[in-house]
């Protein structure tokens, strides 16, 4: 018993250190594409500190000729809000409608979230 507790502070105490070393000038994306003349030299020094991603999840159905992706599912992450949440209630077609307009009004949202800082 004493040597389980023992252990336990002993974990909980011990840290390791790291020291990262780097040589030579970073590498930057930007640089390298306008180096390859992909992008015109104005493009340096941009740089993008808010930005909204989202995944929207689908499934497959099957039973006709084409194959149709139907959306169950939209997470949206951001830099500047809450990450949101978005699923469809069942498989009725007036769910899946709900689903893309919620995720469209939250769009709608975060651009004047975005707008306002």
């Amino acid at each position: 018993m004493i040597k389980k507790y023992f252990v336990n502070i002993f974990v909980l105490i011990f840290f390791i250190y790291l020291k990262q070393i780097s040589y030579g000038k970073p590498k930057y994306l930007m640089d390298e594409l306008i180096k390859k003349k992909n992008l015109p030299e104005k493009f340096r020094d941009f740089k993008v500190d808010q930005f909204l991603t989202f995944d929207i999840e689908v499934v497959q159905k099957n039973g006709s000729e084409e194959q149709l992706l139907t959306p169950i599912s939209i997470g949206v992450g951001s830099t500047f809000d809450k990450d949101q949440y978005f699923e469809r209630k069942s498989s009725l077609p007036k769910d899946g409608d709900l689903l893309v307009t919620e995720f469209m009004n939250y769009l709608e949202q975060a651009y004047y979230i975005y707008r306002s800082k």
